[in-house]
C-alpha cells in the first residue's frame, strides 16, 4: 500500500554558488557525505540541487505517510534534513537512508522508499513513494 507521494523540482541555479558557501551553512541542509559527493562533481549545483529537491519530495511523501496515521503529527523540514541521507546503492542508483527510528511515531512500521532523480541543464525533480514495506 502506499502511504506517502512526493515530487519536487528545483531551478539548478539557485545552487550555483553552493560550493563558494561555509561548510557549517551546507550541513543545515546536507549531510557530510552529501557536500562530499556534490563537491566533488564537475557541476557541483546540480547535484546539489538534486539532493534538495530529494529531501522535498522526501518530507512531502513523509508527511502524506504521517497524515495517514496521525492527524496532527508535526513535522518540519529541518527536522527532516538531519535524519535522511541521499547517497548511491553500489550499482550507482539513487538511494535514501533514513534514520526510521527518530523519524517514526512508535507503532509506525519503516516504510519502503522508492526514489527517482533527474535533471536537465537547469531543472533537477525528485520523486519519492513510500509503501509499507
Amino acid at each position: 500500500m502506499i502511504l506517502g507521494i512526493g515530487i519536487d523540482s528545483v531551478n539548478i541555479e539557485r545552487f550555483y554558488q553552493y560550493h563558494e558557501h561555509p561548510e557549517e551553512m551546507l550541513l543545515k541542509m546536507f549531510s557530510q557525505a552529501e557536500i562530499d559527493y556534490s563537491l566533488s562533481k564537475p557541476q557541483p549545483a546540480a547535484n546539489f540541487a538534486a539532493r534538495f529537491a530529494t529531501r522535498e519530495a522526501f518530507f512531502k511523501a513523509y508527511q502524506g505517510m504521517l497524515h495517514l496515521y496521525m492527524k496532527d503529527h508535526p513535522a518540519t523540514l529541518l527536522t527532516i534534513n538531519k535524519h535522511i541521507e541521499v547517497t548511491r546503492t553500489e550499482r550507482g542508483l539513487p538511494l535514501i537512508k533514513a534514520d526510521w527510528a527518530r523519524l517514526l511515531p512508535i507503532g509506525i512500521n519503516e516504510p519502503k522508499i522508492h526514489l527517482s532523480i533527474t535533471h536537465t541543464d537547469t531543472i533537477a525533480t525528485a520523486m519519492v513513494i513510500l509503501e509499507t514495506a
